[in-house]
């Protein structure tokens, strides 16, 4: 039995609302990062896109969680938590509406692309320590 994939509206959303949105959300943003909508978190904030759809291991905010990092109080993400990002973002990043495509299908019409993803890991791997210039 397939599981029904996850939407950010019903199943990361609420994560968010518990741990992330007190620095992530209305009013002053840490790192320009806005967590509350899919929209916003496609974006990213100020050290680029934090989650590359299809690609949970090479998004950002899931690295940061996982290393602990992120949140930076001592209440850290449960495992389930985790595990629940990182299929929303495996899945596609989906939100209410959307249905699932394959990773194949999501590059030709322009989402997931090689350059997005060279993107995505030059920002997790070498901007910390190079800076943006």
């Amino acid at each position: 039995m397939t599981e029904a994939p996850l939407r950010f509206e019903s199943d990361i959303l609420p994560i968010f609302e518990t741990r992330c949105l007190a620095c992530h959300g209305d009013g002053d943003r840490q790192s320009d990062l806005d967590l509350r909508t899919r929209d916003s978190v496609l974006r990213g904030g100020r050290s680029g896109s934090v989650i590359t759809p299809f690609l949970p291991d090479e998004s950002l905010l899931l690295q940061k969680v996982v290393q602990g990092a992120m949140p930076p109080s001592k209440a850290k993400l449960a495992p389930k938590e985790i595990d629940r990002i990182r299929r929303w973002i495996d899945g596609g990043a989906l939100i209410q509406g959307e249905e699932a495509a394959s990773p194949e299908i999501h590059a030709s019409d322009g989402g997931v692309t090689e350059t997005k993803v060279m993107v995505g890991i030059v920002n997790v791997k070498c901007i910390g320590c190079h800076g943006r210039r």
